[in-house]
């Protein structure tokens, strides 16, 4: 659905980072963890294209959400000096939710970097439901380890490890996965921040066999799969390669069918 929402509130998380609190209860409501948005909020035609969002937060009972922007362009730019009161454009909810597992089940979350920002209103869905939630995040450093404060108050545990050993013993956060892995059980793992930590995790289901979900992150135009310019490769049991849209059919994927080389 096509919204008009306000900007109800604005927050530095880290360096390079801003959250911003959204009112649009008509999309707040219709919202799941794992799902986007599609937001506009500038004058002309620079930049040109609306930008896709996850879900950080969202409360339906109040009829908001929050989005977390990393500065990296233009519109992010924009839209970090957007203040209280400000109108923006919305399209959403769009794409599919998190599947959860039953209550009383044990998650684990492995993100990088901004790959946290779904994965907070996925934590606080299972914490609500009973789900038994380990956090295993990275970050190139100590300035980047986004929301880890949050996740210290949803999660059971967290493991940080960053690349310059500011936060956290250095290494791969999948080892610090594995160990935990080979411990105690774990009935499905979230991933989000990079192909490449999929791809590690990927190795791990092989081995130990646990359900696994990927959120994606894409370059999208549209939002609505009609541009087809966020296809990813899937490969299901008993059929070849075929073209899923992240928009669209994701973001939220089975780790296994994805082909991610």
């Amino acid at each position: 659905m096509f919204v008009t929402g306000t900007i109800i509130g604005r927050q530095e998380t880290t360096p390079g980072y801003v959250t911003l609190a959204v009112s649009a209860p008509e999309i707040a409501r219709a919202a799941s963890p794992g799902q986007f948005v599609m937001v506009r909020g500038w004058e002309g035609f620079d930049p040109l294209l609306p930008r896709p969002f996850s879900f950080h937060r969202l409360h339906p009972a109040r009829g908001s959400f929050h989005l977390l922007v990393r500065i990296a362009g233009k519109a992010t730019s924009l839209m970090a000096a957007w203040s209280p009161g400000h109108s923006v454009s919305l399209l959403g909810p769009l794409g599919t939710g998190f599947t959860l597992p039953r209550k009383g089940a044990s998650a684990a979350i492995v993100t990088r970097g901004a790959g946290v920002a779904p994965m907070v209103a996925l934590a606080e869905r299972l914490k609500a439901r009973g789900v038994g939630v380990k956090a295993f995040m990275s970050a190139r450093s100590r300035t980047s380890m986004v929301c880890y404060e949050t996740m210290c108050r949803l999660a059971q545990s967290v493991e940080v490890t960053s690349d310059d050993g500011s936060m956290g013993p250095p290494g791969l956060v999948t080892d610090f996965l594995e160990r935990h892995i080979g411990t105690q059980c774990v009935d499905v793992v979230y991933v989000c921040g990079s192909r490449r930590l999929a791809r590690a995790v990927s190795r791990l289901q092989k081995v130990h066999g646990f359900s696994a979900f990927v959120s994606l992150e894409e370059h999208m135009a549209c939002g609505v799969g009609a541009c087809k310019g966020c296809v990813v490769g899937v490969a299901e049991a008993g059929s070849g390669l075929t073209y899923r849209r992240v928009c669209r059919e994701g973001p939220l994927f089975p780790l296994e069918i994805l082909c991610l080389e």
